[in-house]
This record gives structure tokens, sequence and C-alpha cells, in this order.
């Protein structure tokens, strides 16, 4: 699904990212790999392969679009204690890969406590926003003092789609007059119902599809 956005053409994909092709780069926001272990370290016994899956999702989304860049749109990481030796090997392994993409963290309300870990990855880090003009990138944690159109993650929006007795649950792209909110990446995330908005379009991520919710 492509959608326009500042005068930018931006492919909109069923795997909860963006594709944006002017610039060879892929957009993605909330993963917060390491939420098993979270949980695992406050002790409840949850498996740990979602985290896996999330990374094996995101190298084929790469691999596919042939991004140059990846920019991740914080809170990678859910918390300070997700770090396991297992899970900071495996990501130092991930980003130590040869090739020729780049990749950017924005830093998120999650990654407090995370930058020690964060600084030993081969991994740009950014504080605060990046501007890639026309387009703004942020977290969504804070509006920040730039006034153009923002593409920003933190919400995690999902919408609810009724047939009759069906109920069929979403992860939701939502574009409005001056920014794009991403539905967040991960597999294990959750999800925050967002209501129709006059002025705003909705898109759910399918499986294999992006489709439009008309309002």
């Amino acid at each position: 699904m492509i959608i326009e956005c500042a005068g930018e053409k931006l492919t909109l994909l069923p795997g909860r990212a963006v594709w944006w092709a002017r610039k060879e780069t892929l957009l993605l926001s909330d993963v917060h790999l390491g939420k098993a272990e979270s949980l695992q370290a406050e002790g409840f016994p949850v498996p740990s392969e979602a985290g896996e899956s999330d990374l094996a999702r995101l190298e084929a989304l790469v691999a596919r679009t042939g991004a140059r860049r990846v920019l991740i749109l914080g809170d990678f990481i859910h918390r300070q204690n997700s770090w396991t030796p297992d899970l900071l090997a495996g990501l130092q392994a991930f980003f130590d890969r040869p090739g020729e993409t780049h990749w950017h963290l924005i830093i998120g309300n999650h990654e407090r406590g995370s930058l020690p870990y964060l600084q030993r990855l081969n991994l740009n880090l950014i504080t605060g926003d990046l501007i890639d003009s026309p387009l703004t990138f942020t977290h969504g944690h804070h509006e920040g003092a730039n006034g153009g159109f923002r593409i920003k993650g933190h919400v995690h929006p999902v919408m609810t789609l009724r047939d009759g007795p069906l109920k069929m649950r979403f992860p939701v792209f939502v574009l409005g007059r001056d920014s794009l909110l991403l539905p967040s990446f991960g597999t294990w995330t959750g999800g925050a119902e967002v209501e129709k908005t006059k002025g705003h379009r909705y898109f759910a991520a399918a499986p294999t599809e992006v489709f439009e919710i008309k309002t």
C-alpha cells in the first residue's frame, strides 16, 4: 500500500514496517526485544522464542527490500532487565554480519538504562529526533520542537473490526495531516485501541496485505 507523506511516497508493509524507496530506508518501531526475558527476571515462566522470530522477520524484510538503511523509531529493547548474556551475544552477532545495511536507533522511553548494552552493538544511536527533510522521525513519547511531518511509534495502535459476531483485531498505521503513526513491530507488544477520528486514515496490517479501513 503506497501513501504520500509531505510529497514522499511511502510503502506500508504487511510486516508492520514502512519502506521509503527514494532513500532505500526501512522504518519500524517498538520491537520490544527481551520482553520475555524481562518477565522471566520477574518470575514469570514465559518462552523466549518471540524475540528470535521478530529478528528473523526483520532480517527477511531487509533482504526483500534491499534496504541500505534501517531506522528503528525507539523501544527496540523492552527494559534494562531484558538483557541476558544470550540476548547481548545474539544481537552482537545480528548487527555484526557482513553487508551494506546501516542500522540506526532513536532512543525511546523503554531504552532507559540500556545504553551501556546498546553501545556495544554495531548500531548508530540517536538521542532526540532525526530530521531527514521533509520528514522528521521520532519515537513519539514527546512532541519535540520541529513542526514538520512526523513519523513516530510509541502508541502500538490497533483497531478491532466487526462483522456480525466476528471480531478481528489488526495493528494499524494511522495517517494524519502532519504525522504517520506506526504499529508496533514486535510480536508480543500488545496494542492500544484507537478510535476513528475525522481527518485521519487507518490502514490495517494483515499478515499478507495492508488495506485501508474506511471511515
